[in-house]
């Protein structure tokens, strides 16, 4: 409805997605909708489109604009509208080359520019609510779901008081499914009603982990200090996937072949360890697609990067999807962004301690973040939906908070814990990341750094140490994190700061960047 009045006026309206798989499905609500010239703008699409897209909403020609990030910096003939989906979304941060944070420079420009900017979102960020309290943003809350939709209802599965159920394999033995009798049990029901469900699980491939249950050994990533993921589809060594089976590294994109027979002790009994995607998949095909196991057949669809990366592939898959048959969704946070699976009544979500437990002080409102935008694939249509958590850890009071009161409250809360430990949002923040070829180089570079700060800088400095992952892609990582109360204090440090750092003696051949408001450390 907003849109419409600034449509009349002869103004252009620029809508933010987090995802390239958001694009297909947002360009087709809006289509339905308005009579206007579309133009989507992402880095999946050739030079051609994309100077064409420049082109459109340089000249005025383009009156909606569907993007990613990078579309907020395109240049505009007459906006007069910029919506932010799923505003609280990481994504929005550019982590490398040129940094910055899609959501603010909409902020910024709609400021520049005297047009509304709107940041849709179920679970808002800790930094856009402290704006709200600050009375730099205005909060709107929308009490109903669109349509018939009824909010899902959310409720613990106790893993430690039921065994995961337990399949056999085509060769007699028996493995662990990784989810409860109670969440196999909620599957098939859901599916016999002739519903859909979703299982979350955000870990692609087969297997975290190739281990040798002999000495030890652990399949590691030589160039990072990561494991090696275990790629193997039994399913898929077909003319379409004829190497399937691999181990590959997902931060440096190293690939390796599976070893037969363990490098350290020569023994056989290598063992991919813990659940991924793939396996997921393989276990419910097992139990739900197998005709020895099941009388009714249903298709398990796995959503992830190794499943879309071809062209097309997303639209094939939300095709499928949408023809509202019986079957079971298996994806990653791909599926928790914005995508509207009408068929869905159950969502569950086998691992959800994982965030919880993160030395991230980040970790838990994203974590409850994803938990929500996946709750809310649930019970979109005229049927209300539910949403079934597997945890071990079902007496922690972030999930009861989040579970029993709502993500409002329990943001509230986690807000009220950052300023007492004087975290973002209630302080600002700068990392200093340098990168070499050894950790002592990075290190001393940063030491160097803290020794020519102003004296008088009432900064809170913490470093030099090793970042989360000081080695990856072979190259070293050390960080330097500067917290302040006041931001104009802050940067004032760094105007002066930053270039003498970069001209240190001991920050030569190695690469410095300084992030402002960084996402992790």
């Amino acid at each position: 409805q907003a849109m419409q009045a600034v449509l009349e006026a002869g103004e252009q309206v620029l809508i933010l997605v987090p995802e390239i798989g958001l694009t297909p499905q947002t360009r087709a609500r809006f289509a339905s909708r308005f009579a206007a010239h579309i133009v989507l703008l992402h880095s999946g699409m050739n030079n051609t489109h994309r100077l064409q897209g420049w082109q459109d909403c340089r000249t005025g020609h383009a009156q909606i604009i569907i993007g990613t990030r990078s579309a907020v910096l395109y240049p505009f003939a007459n906006l007069g509208l910029i919506v932010v989906d799923e505003a609280h979304d990481g994504s929005y941060k550019q982590q490398d080359t040129l940094r910055y944070h899609a959501a603010d420079v909409a902020l910024y420009r709609g400021l520049q520019a005297n047009i509304p900017v709107v940041l849709g979102t179920a679970t808002p960020s800790l930094e856009h609510l402290r704006l709200v309290d600050d009375g730099k943003l205005i909060e709107y809350q929308l009490q109903t779901r669109p349509g018939n939709a009824k909010t899902a209802s959310m409720q613990l599965i106790d893993a430690r008081q039921q065994s995961t159920h337990q399949q056999t394999a085509d060769d007699g033995a028996r493995y662990d499914t990784g989810l409860t009798d109670a969440l196999i049990g909620a599957i098939r029901q859901t599916l016999e009603a002739g519903d859909q469900v979703l299982i979350f699980l955000n870990r692609r491939g087969y297997a975290p982990v190739l281990l040798c249950e002999a000495c030890g050994w652990q399949a590691d990533c030589p160039r990072c200090d990561a494991h090696l993921t275990v790629h193997y589809n039994s399913r898929s060594q077909s003319n379409s996937y004829p190497n399937s089976s691999y181990l590959k590294c997902h931060h440096c994109d190293w690939q390796a072949y599976i070893p037969t027979v363990c490098p350290d002790c020569g023994s056989q009994n290598l063992d991919a360890k813990g659940i991924g995607t793939t396996r997921l998949s393989e276990n419910l095909h097992a139990i739900f697609a197998n005709p020895q196991t099941s009388k009714e057949l249903y298709p398990i669809i796995q959503i992830d990067r190794d499943t879309t990366r071809r062209k097309d592939s997303w639209e094939h898959i939300y095709q499928r999807i949408n023809e509202g048959k019986p079957a079971i969704l298996v994806g990653t946070q791909m599926v928790a962004k914005g995508h509207h699976f009408p068929n869905v009544t159950l969502v569950c979500l086998p691992n959800a301690d994982r965030g919880f437990l993160s030395a991230d002080f980040r970790s838990p409102e994203h974590t409850a973040q994803l938990m929500i935008q996946v709750a809310g694939r649930a019970g979109r249509g005229d049927k209300s939906g539910r949403v079934l958590i597997q945890t071990l850890q079902p007496d922690n009071a972030l999930l009861l908070k989040l579970v029993k009161d709502g993500y409002l409250s329990f943001a509230r809360e986690l807000l009220q814990e950052r300023k007492m430990m004087g975290l973002p949002p209630h302080s600002y923040a700068a990392l200093i990341r340098c990168e070499g070829k050894t950790l002592a180089a990075t290190t001393q570079a940063l030491k160097d750094a803290v020794g020519i700060l102003p004296n008088a800088h009432n900064l809170a400095v913490l470093g030099p140490i090793d970042a989360p992952m000081s080695n990856k892609n072979s190259h070293y990582h050390a960080q330097l994190l500067l917290l302040g109360k006041d931001r104009q204090q802050l940067h004032r440090v760094l105007h002066h700061w930053w270039q003498p750092v970069l001209a240190l003696p001991s920050a030569k051949y190695l690469k410095l960047t300084l992030d402002i408001d960084p996402v992790g450390w």
